[in-house]
């Protein structure tokens, strides 16, 4: 399918994770009677669920399961030949700043942005953070409506233009603390709502351009096991990018985090990640466009020459 329409799936399918940002009230109840019960609680939850589930449905199962067929597919070797692949590995840089902006941004701003700064209590900021689940949800549903009609660059597009206008107010926040605008909790619950609105639309943007970017290769994987395998080596790789990148922005958030005095670092640490992101963005966008011209020409000239 096209990749706009895929990217409508998408946009769906991660409704589940921006509906689960709804239970941040649920948690700061729990976290204010003991630090570990949210965790305690969900995990009981999970498990009643899974339990309720393999109850219920009928999964098939394969008749002779075996590691071998399962990795037929996939060796260290094409593994690299995928990462050293230009499409993919601009897709996989892009994933990975991404994912070192999104680690800094929630682990400040989940909480201790709100608490440190303007002093909310933990259940005060519990409901306060429903404005991520707001944001989050309003972005799916943005992209449910749009996507198909803009594209998924022109939504990556927004989505990165959002996020640097999102690190500027953090900069902005922390310059100006004893002004009207960095004290304004109304401005900080903005802010919030504009960072995790754009890190939907930019991360089901980047899963629609590895989509995009499968299909252009797709055509050099023949056989259909082949192109499955490929397929979900390269969503592995993305994931794998996001995943390590993660804990880098982590790291470096709770290393400058000192009250109010890491504000500025954060949001010109994220505000970086997210240029450099933008960039190769556009580099991977002019690929693209160059290749569909290449293809265009292509099939232009086979049109016109003579079949003998």
């Amino acid at each position: 399918s096209r990749p706009e329409a895929q990217g409508t799936l998408l946009s769906l399918l991660s409704m589940s994770w921006s509906l689960s940002s709804g239970l941040y009230v649920v948690c700061a109840y729990l976290i204010k009677r003991h630090p570990s019960l949210p965790f305690i609680t969900f995990g009981a939850l999970l498990m009643a669920f899974a339990g309720l589930i393999h109850a219920t449905y009928n999964f098939p199962v394969q008749a002779t399961p075996n590691v071998h067929n399962l990795y037929q597919h996939l060796n260290l070797r094409q593994v690299i030949n995928v990462i050293k692949d230009d499409f993919y590995c601009i897709v996989f840089a892009i994933s990975f700043f991404v994912g070192v902006a999104s680690g800094a941004n929630l682990t400040v701003l989940g909480s201790p942005f709100l608490h440190d700064l303007y002093g909310l209590d933990v259940t005060l900021v519990g409901w306060a953070l429903m404005v991520i689940f707001v944001g989050e949800l309003s972005s799916n549903l943005y992209m449910v409506a749009c996507i198909e009609k803009q594209g998924f660059f022109a939504t990556a597009a927004l989505g990165m233009v959002l996020k640097i206008t999102a690190a500027v107010c953090l900069l902005a926040i922390s310059l100006f603390r004893d002004a009207t605008f960095g004290s304004n909790l109304v401005v900080a619950l903005c802010t919030l709502f504009v960072v995790f609105f754009a890190w939907e639309l930019v991360f089901v943007s980047l899963l629609a351009a590895v989509n995009h970017a499968v299909d252009i290769k797709e055509q050099n994987v023949n056989h259909e096991n082949s192109a499955r395998s490929h397929k979900r080596l390269v969503f592995m790789i993305q994931f794998v990018a996001i995943s390590a990148a993660k804990p880098i922005g982590v790291w470096f958030a709770s290393e400058v985090w000192r009250h109010n005095s890491g504000l500025f670092d954060v949001g010109l640490f994220y505000l970086a990640n997210t240029l450099v992101a933008s960039v190769l963005y556009c580099i991977y966008y002019l690929k693209v466009m160059k290749h569909n011209a290449r293809v265009t020409a292509l099939d232009t000239d086979s049109e016109r020459s003579p079949l003998i």
